[in-house]
Parts: C-alpha cells; sequence; structure tokens
C-alpha cells in the first residue's frame, strides 16, 4: 500500500464527518446530503468499507468493481392520516407514518410544521418503529397559535424524496384550543 493512502482516506473521513454534520444541521435535503452521499462512495471506492447510504436499512456493496448499485427513481411512499383536531395548547400532537421504499431503503423522515402564524418551517425527525412505521410529535412548546401546519417528508438512501401532502402549500392544518 502507499503511504499516502492512510492518510488520504483519513482526510476524507474528517471531510465525511463534516459534511454529516452539515446534513443534520441542514436538515438532511439538497446539496448537503448529495456531497455526504458522494463523499461515502468515494470512501467506499479507496476503503472497500461502506460509510454511507446504510443507516436504517440495508445498503449496496459491490461484490467487484464491475457492479453497479441497482437504479432507483422512486420515492419512499408514505402512507399517514391527518391528524384531528382539535388539541389542547401546549400538549405535543404525535404523529405516525407508515413509511416504504424497496429500493434504496428509507434514509430519513421528517415532519415539517410551523404555527399558524408564522412562515417559518421547524422539523422534528421520526424514528422508525416496526414494519416500516414512523413515529414522532411536534413539541408541545410549539403548539401555542390557533393553530399548526404539517407535512410529512422522506428520503431514501439514493436522494429520492417525498412529502405528504405533496407540497408545504398543501400542508395538512390542526386547530388548536385553550
Amino acid at each position: 500500500m502507499k503511504p499516502w493512502i492512510p492518510l488520504l482516506v483519513l482526510a476524507l473521513s474528517v471531510l465525511f464527518f463534516a459534511v454529516s454534520v452539515a446534513v443534520e444541521v441542514s436538515g438532511g435535503r439538497g446539496p448537503l446530503l448529495r456531497a455526504k452521499l458522494r463523499v461515502g462512495a468515494w470512501l467506499l471506492a479507496l476503503t472497500g468499507v461502506a460509510t454511507t447510504g446504510c443507516f436504517k436499512t440495508t445498503c449496496y456493496v459491490p461484490a467487484n468493481e464491475d457492479s453497479a448499485p441497482p437504479e432507483d427513481t422512486s420515492c419512499p411512499v408514505i402512507d399517514a392520516g391527518q391528524v384531528l383536531g382539535p388539541v389542547p395548547i401546549g400538549e405535543p400532537i404525535p404523529i405516525r407514518a407508515t413509511i416504504t421504499d424497496p429500493g434504496c431503503g428509507v434514509f430519513q423522515a421528517e415532519v415539517y410544521y410551523r404555527q399558524e402564524t408564522s412562515t417559518t418551517w421547524m422539523s422534528v425527525g421520526l424514528v422508525q418503529g416496526d414494519d416500516g412505521t414512523y413515529f414522532g410529535e411536534i413539541p408541545g412548546e410549539d403548539v401555542v397559535t390557533a393553530g399548526v401546519y404539517y407535512y410529512i417528508y422522506a428520503v431514501d438512501a439514493c436522494e429520492n424524496g417525498c412529502s405528504l401532502p405533496e407540497s408545504e402549500d398543501d400542508a395538512w392544518y390542526i386547530t388548536i384550543e385553550g
């Protein structure tokens, strides 16, 4: 092995960590997620050790250099019912969804929400339970206005993302009382 290869792998590992932190801070969407997946792919090519795409489900590790991962252009399927209100002011709002992705596997799932009087969307990660069921809650400290808008977003390890409802303009509304 060339003496500079371990240093290169170390430098790329540090870069991968920095991009991972940036992806978490950014909510895991957009160009930073693509950068994280690319850095992980470079590390896989150099070391043979998968460092990305294997977070919650399965990943594809090529058997040899001629192998290619299967192409997946479909986003995760999200199945969730709208939370019916009214919800008491200050109480957390439980969110439950079934999210599946037979291709690359679900990489990340979140609920985006905003108070009725705000234009700023906030997000909370959903935690995977059994059989593709994801759970989370809108924090009670954010349930303080007359209503809350929300939608569920999921992305797979191949960077295909979808939301339910399909856009934030169609986000569900929950009436808050109290």
